[in-house]
């Protein structure tokens, strides 16, 4: 209720809360980008209050897409970013991976700082090569075994997760092409005594 008061009490703001036309214009002359928007290969949208993705069916040329720092809970509104590559989603409000099916191109998807709890959704991503999830609420091998299903990650971020659960070791041994993992302020690596060396060599 508080959110509503707020947006009836301020139309202004009210309207950069939704990506509409207008906003979209306003955007294309501060970034300087092409009026086309299907000529545009970045757009910036972080830091603006949004709480959904929509508008950008126009946009179909995005090959990176910056939405850190929004109130998003959901993600959507990407059905027609067929050509994406680079998605940034930290600093939101997402509990689910969901809606990226159509973005086969993506390669680098970061979803750092939001409250997601397992991971569901990625399998179709087959090029997705970096995946960031640090601060999230990760907890056991359960939580990411759908990491499984990426066999192309090549870079994973979990820090600062709440991974518990030393099976987790057994499962990044099962990922063919991770190079590097980050995984510092977990509790599990208080657990596992040299759990870098003791990963590599189980790896060879």
């Amino acid at each position: 209720e508080r959110r509503r008061a707020t947006s009836s009490s301020m139309d202004g703001e009210a309207t950069e809360r939704r990506i509409t036309p207008a906003a979209l214009k306003a955007l294309i002359k501060e970034q300087h980008l092409y009026t086309t928007a299907s000529l545009n290969e970045k757009l910036y949208l972080h830091f603006r209050g949004y709480e959904r993705i929509e508008g950008l069916e126009g946009w179909t040329g995005l090959r990176a897409l910056w939405l850190e720092g929004n109130g998003l809970s959901k993600i959507e509104g990407l059905d027609h970013q067929l050509d994406l590559r680079c998605l940034y989603l930290h600093q939101n409000c997402l509990t689910r991976i969901d809606n990226l099916d159509q973005c086969q191109k993506l390669a680098t998807l970061q979803l750092s700082s939001n409250m997601i709890e397992s991971l569901h959704n990625l399998s179709g991503l087959t090029q997705l090569s970096t995946l960031q999830l640090g601060n999230n609420k990760l907890r056991s091998a359960d939580d990411l075994r759908h990491l499984l299903m990426c066999p192309s990650i090549t870079v994973l971020d979990l820090q600062n997760n709440q991974i518990d659960d030393v099976a987790v070791f057994d499962l990044f041994e099962c990922m063919p092409q991770l190079a590097v993992l980050q995984m510092q302020g977990n509790p599990v690596v208080a657990k596992a005594q040299n759990y870098r060396r003791g990963l590599l060599a189980r790896g060879k």
